[in-house]
């Protein structure tokens, strides 16, 4: 391999990691999850990676510090005890019962309007979503009961993408890189990016939980770093 592919194999399976991470952020909490937020796992591989947040890296190291935070006051905590209060906060935010302050799902805040303020789900950009899915060969699992266009999905989804990117590049199917390259970009303009700041504005908004505010912010910061990683990627 030369040096440039080697960097593009390499920045691939990193980028599918970091959305393998925000994606499992967003579903509710585990004990395994809560383990590695605790030992900092996940936060010491996010700021080994922070050099591909580019020049919002220092936005990206405040955010981080939010969920450090959170990890200082779970201290003494047991995984159960951390699990418990951490869901609470997500379940009031994304999963209800009433009203949503942050709805997780990215039909909602492209159908708002003035005449509906709540906005609707299952809009066509939900059937658009999945459409991307189907066209790279993902289904969900029989026993998801969410909607295609959770945020930890398309998340999973772009995790899946980069993923298959690295694998064929290892392979040497270089096309078929190329061709998974090109499914993220449309997935991130045609859908990421026309949402994410609002999810972000209605998470920050709604929660004083310095592990949510973290989390959203990071991740508004890492959809739009990461459309200028692709952009001047081995394929742009």
């Amino acid at each position: 391999m030369g040096t440039a592919l080697e960097t593009a194999v390499e920045l691939a399976k990193i980028r599918g990691t970091i959305y393998n991470l925000l994606s499992q952020c967003f579903f509710e909490a585990h004990e395994p999850f809560v383990k590695r937020l605790m030992d900092e796992t996940i936060i010491r591989f996010l700021k080994t990676a922070s050099e591909l947040f580019g020049e919002r890296s220092s936005r990206a190291e405040r955010a981080l510090s939010l969920i450090e935070k959170s990890v200082e006051h779970f201290q003494g905590f047991s995984a159960e005890e951390i699990k418990r209060e951490l869901n609470i906060e997500y379940n009031r935010l994304f999963v209800g019962p009433g009203h949503l302050p942050a709805p997780p799902y990215e039909s909602v805040y492209l159908t708002k309007s003035e005449e509906n303020k709540d906005g609707v789900v299952m809009g066509l950009s939900t059937l658009d979503v999945k459409k991307h899915y189907l066209s790279a060969g993902v289904t969900l699992d029989e026993n998801f009961t969410d909607l295609p266009d959770h945020i930890a999905v398309e998340l999973e989804f772009m995790s899946l993408l980069c993923m298959e990117e690295h694998s064929k590049m290892e392979q040497g199917d270089i096309s078929g890189a190329e061709e998974m390259n090109k499914k993220q970009r449309d997935f991130i303009d045609n859908h990421l990016l026309n949402w994410i700041s609002l999810f972000t504005e209605a998470v920050c908004n709604s929660t004083k939980s310095n592990y949510f505010k973290g989390l959203a912010q990071l991740l508004e910061i890492w959809i739009h770093s990461d459309k200028e990683l692709i952009e001047s990627g081995m394929f742009s």
